[in-house]
């Protein structure tokens, strides 16, 4: 037989089991116990989050080099890319150049370029005029100057990689760009114009630069 409360009807009681069967208990104390458990349960998460945000900062950490990391795309003029080295440089960023990389075992040099891309958070390729050719239908007429096959290929993987806006394009003399890249921004590095702009790009790509190491 089940009992109530006085002034209180059976829709105000809920069956909740026991070890003798159901019993009924009103309502609004099964109501108080729940939010009892659901602020415990918070303030459990909350007293947690310190941890998960320790925990995302090493995963970070151990992950990305702080925003620091400059590839740079280079043929054979190794005058253009010392210069470009050492002004990355110059501004506080690592600079990766592939082959001065560790092989650390690695045989393929598609895997080593693959290790060390994943490190970079921006990228510089260099476009000179370090190959010739021309269509085949042309064949008859003069050579036109062309950047590195290398150059062509790793630039095109930054573009993914990381989105037009984090790669930078340089461009030396006069060459014959490949038709995808019609459209897209570069800066001549005659001179040194080119600097400022790059250091403003590298900024608003969000890395660690101050426009006032620019030399």
């Amino acid at each position: 037989m089940t009992l109530f409360s006085e002034g209180l009807g059976s829709d105000s009681y809920s069956p909740f089991p026991s070890r003798g069967g159901l019993i009924y208990v009103p309502k609004h104390l099964l109501t108080v116990n729940r939010m009892k458990k659901s602020i415990n349960s918070l303030q459990g998460i909350y007293e947690r989050l310190d941890l998960y945000d320790e925990s995302s900062e090493r995963s970070n950490t151990a992950r990305h080099s702080f925003g620091n990391n400059v590839f740079i795309v280079h043929g054979r003029d190794d005058e253009s890319r010392y210069k470009v080295a050492l002004f990355v440089k110059e501004l506080g960023l690592n600079n990766i150049i592939l082959d001065r990389q560790p092989d650390e075992g690695i045989i393929a040099i598609l895997d080593k370029f693959e290790r060390e891309a994943k490190k970079a958070d921006f990228a510089i390729a260099l476009l000179t005029p370090d190959d010739v050719g021309v269509l085949k239908n042309e064949a008859e007429t003069q050579l036109n100057s062309r950047p590195r096959q290398n150059v062509v290929f790793e630039l095109g993987y930054f573009i993914s990689a990381l989105g037009r806006q984090k790669v930078c394009l340089l461009i030396k003399g006069e060459i014959e760009n490949p038709s995808d890249l019609d459209g897209i921004l570069y800066k001549r590095i005659d001179g040194d114009e080119w600097k400022l702009k790059v250091a403003r790009d590298m900024q608003k790509a969000g890395l660690p630069v101050d426009l006032n190491d620019v030399r």
